[in-house]
């Protein structure tokens, strides 16, 4: 496969990832994998994994920044559709998530977590930066959430996870770090002024950005180069690496950083391992990921002031090139390929038209949707989406059955998510109907038998290679709730696309 196909295939890749709600998609093609993953949502209660999932707005941020980067103005509602999900989640200059707090408020409700919609701080920093950099007028949610940011920096320059809290994390401490330098750069800091900021903000800006500075210095320097691992490191050089370069008192960090990775790459041996990540042993799919990012941040990063030798850079692109794996791949890793086959944005845009990519968000009566190659793949990812809702859905229908207010309002939210993909699936279905996955769910909500309904899932997901990490299973408690739900729902889907 040649660089150009693959760029194309990438980009093709992440439109098909954007959920038609806005954010990020949150599954790969296929699953096979996933469990071997870090979990994002293994510091939580144990129920609060069957309830809700963490939200995307790093893999949402970055996806627009290639849409901008490589696209021009092609795709422009959809970066649209991901600055209307930044807002939607903003409350009180927060962009606030669902989480989970110990047990039940009384005895018969033990199982199940408290839970509530708080703050978080990483996911605030990157849709403050994302609505900085896509958004004419963030409104005054922006304001604060700026203001927010600044002041709950931690004394040595790191942020917390949450307000309130004393531990930090490095990827949390780069998002803000990124965010403010944005904000001090003079294209933003021309549009900050016109929305009211002034110069004490700049100026408390710029002191926290040396103070977190002097934390990554004092951090790298303790650790042979390195922000705790590879995979971190990658991460910094890719968000805050060219502003560090820029700034002579910080260039040295950078310039030791980079050269720690390429001598862990000579010591590794690009072309059996790639590099490992400690912490994740047994996967080869994550020491290719792993390669993936260090190998994009290195392109990213190259400037007048720091250029990475091309004989060290190729065995990685082949290695890469080679291992090329659409199915396995995750799907945040797609704009990586962009970065390293084709670093060169506009040379991507002088080969590339809107024609040459199917929208699955902007289908128009000309469109001929059997003709899309990667019909099944699209599909296979929307039914995954409803999977996952219907799952989450069914341990929801217990605490909305206790009677807990916040599991009424969790519940409302996914019903709204499940229907906002159905009704897109309906537009699919003008060009291709798509009866499977919905028609049984009627059949059998509509029957009251159990079993055929699991057996019936579990089919559809062996068809489609779907591999969700749990069997489907309905408490008696919950099941009538559910049943007279789906019915209602899938019955308006029907009737919409008999239409």
């Amino acid at each position: 496969m040649d660089d150009e196909v693959l760029a194309k295939l990438a980009l093709q890749k992440i439109l098909d990832y954007q959920m038609p709600t806005g954010e990020w998609g949150y599954y790969s093609v296929s699953l096979k994998d996933r469990y071997l993953r870090v979990k994002r949502e293994d510091y939580a209660h144990p129920a609060y994994l069957s309830l809700f999932r963490k939200p995307n707005g790093y893999r949402t941020l970055t996806a627009i920044e290639v849409l901008r980067d490589y696209c021009n103005n092609m795709f422009n509602s959809r970066i649209h559709k991901a600055v209307t999900w930044f807002k939607r989640n903003l409350s009180s200059g927060w962009f606030v998530e669902w989480d989970a707090f110990g047990s039940g408020p009384s005895p018969d409700q033990i199982d199940l977590p408290h839970v509530e919609k708080a703050p978080d701080i990483r996911h605030t920093a990157q849709v403050l930066l994302g609505l900085l950099k896509f958004d004419r007028n963030p409104g005054p949610e922006f304001h604060k959430g700026l203001y927010n940011l600044l002041n709950h920096q931690l004394e040595n320059g790191m942020w917390p996870r949450k307000p309130g809290f004393n531990h930090a994390e490095i990827f949390r401490t780069v998002c803000c770090a990124d965010l403010l330098f944005h904000a001090i750069d003079y294209k933003y800091r021309q549009k900050l002024s016109k929305l009211g900021f002034r110069e004490d903000f700049f100026q408390k800006a710029r002191v926290a950005l040396d103070l977190t500075c002097a934390w990554l210095i004092d951090f790298a320097e303790k650790h042979n180069g390195l922000w705790m691992d590879e995979y971190q490191t990658a991460m910094v050089l890719e968000r805050l690496g060219r502003r560090l370069l820029a700034d002579k008192r910080y260039a040295h960090i950078v310039e030791s950083a980079v050269a720690s990775l390429l001598e862990r790459m000579t010591n590794e041996g690009w072309t059996n391992s790639a590099i490992l990540k400690p912490e994740i042993r047994y996967s080869d799919l994550s020491r290719y990921e792993t390669t993936i990012r260090i190998c994009a941040s290195l392109h990213i990063i190259q400037c007048e002031k720091l250029c990475v030798p091309k004989e060290m850079l190729e065995p990685v692109r082949s290695y890469l090139r080679d291992r090329f794996q659409p199915d396995v791949i995750d799907a945040s890793d797609y704009r990586y390929f962009l970065h390293i086959f084709y670093p060169d944005y506009d040379k991507f845009r002088s080969i590339t038209q809107r024609k040459d990519f199917f929208d699955y968000l902007d289908i128009k009566p000309s469109d001929s949707f059997l003709s899309y190659p990667n019909r099944d793949s699209l599909l296979r990812t929307m039914s995954l989406w409803i999977i996952d809702c219907l799952e989450r859905l069914q341990g929801l229908a217990e605490g909305k059955a206790l009677g807990q207010p916040n599991y009424v309002q969790a519940f409302l939210e996914k019903e709204e998510e499940l229907l906002t993909i159905l009704d897109t699936m309906r537009l699919i279905s003008v060009h291709q109907p798509i009866e499977e996955l919905p028609s049984s769910l009627l059949r059998y909500f509509q029957t009251g038998d159990l079993q055929p309904l699991r057996e019936e899932l579990e089919k559809f997901c062996r068809k489609y290679q779907i591999q969700i990490e749990k069997k489907l299973s309905f408490g008696e408690r919950a099941f009538q709730e559910i049943r007279e739900l789906f019915v209602e729902i899938i019955a308006k889907y029907l009737a919409e696309m008999s239409k």
